[in-house]
């Protein structure tokens, strides 16, 4: 099985020989010496901020071809890469990690050579709270792995000189060099003595506690009994209403009823009032015409009777 470097690194006669030779490009080094890659952030979301609910800043990492040459030619591969149209935002600044401002495309090629964080502005002053202590202090270091292991050797000779002091502190007090002595009897009475602190603030907590949930319930209590009597109010005044409308609906119907009889009533008796008439007209027609016949009848019985 051939390692990486016998598969991507330069073709040799021999083993031997290859050993004696310089190591030749990869094809990752090849890539970055085609092309410059940068590792981006907003300005306005930090570098790596993490927060509750997940990280605020991300990093985008952005790739240049080859024929890139200018910082103008870059800010659109940028504002591409970061899909800064959709949030409507405009790529105008490129700042490193302490707050300077890259000017030219020879700077930012530097920068990207020990992998340093590029922040992408958008024309507001640079935000330096957001970008993280470790990060500056790896670009102030010169940047890259090497970087990266001197800050951690610091850090770790801090914490020995903190440990080293700390451990020179406790022996002055007298901690390990006597079982009984004073300094341990002075700690622990103060452990004591702070554990009952504790203990009575935490009591004191939980009492005020106890009774500022008991004010609480008091006033959702006054609050329910207060918004129930409301709505009791509110029910009598609906059912007021109610009754008020539905009297004054039924009077105005009695009333409505007793106009319509009275109505019919009056139609009735014009109706009855003018039947009698014509009944007492045809009457009197009848017997009008009963009297021509009976006189005609008369008369004719008359000559009749005058002839003979």
């Amino acid at each position: 099985m051939e390692s990486l470097f016998q598969k991507y690194g330069p073709s040799s006669a021999s083993p031997v020989d290859a050993a004696h030779q310089p190591h030749g490009a990869t094809r990752s080094s090849q890539l970055r010496q085609l092309g410059v890659r940068l590792n981006c952030y907003l300005n306005c979301e930090g570098v790596g901020v993490v927060v509750v609910g997940g990280p605020k800043g991300h990093g985008t990492i952005v790739q240049l071809p080859a024929e890139v040459d200018t910082l103008a030619e870059v800010l659109p591969h940028i504002q591409l890469k970061l899909d800064m149209d959709r949030r409507m935002m405009y790529a105008a600044d490129l700042f490193l990690p302490d707050g300077y401002q890259v000017r030219s495309f020879q700077e930012l090629v530097d920068a990207a050579k020990v992998e340093t964080p590029i922040i992408v502005g958008c024309g507001e002053p640079f935000d330096g709270s957001r970008v993280p202590h470790d990060l500056l202090e790896f670009h102030r270091q010169g940047g890259g792995r090497a970087a990266v292991h001197k800050v951690n050797d610091e850090l770790k000779l801090q914490r020995q000189d903190f440990k080293r002091e700390k451990t020179e502190t406790v022996r002055e007090d007298g901690h390990g060099v006597y079982p009984n002595s004073l300094a341990v009897v002075n700690a622990r009475t103060q452990a004591v003595e702070a554990n009952r602190e504790k203990a009575a603030y935490m009591r004191q907590r939980y009492l005020e506690g106890l009774v500022r949930r008991t004010e609480d319930d008091q006033d959702y209590l006054r609050a329910a009994q207060a918004n129930i009597m409301f709505h009791k109010m509110e029910e009598e005044e609906g059912r007021a209403r109610r009754d008020d409308y539905e009297r004054e609906r039924m009077e105005r119907l009695n009333a409505e009823r007793a106009s319509s009889v009275k109505e019919i009533r009056q139609s009735r008796s014009v109706d009855t009032e003018r039947v009698r008439l014509l009944h007492a007209k045809v009457k009197e027609g009848k017997e009008r015409q009963k009297a021509k016949t009976k006189a005609a009848k008369e008369k004719y019985a008359l000559d009749a009777r005058t002839e003979f």
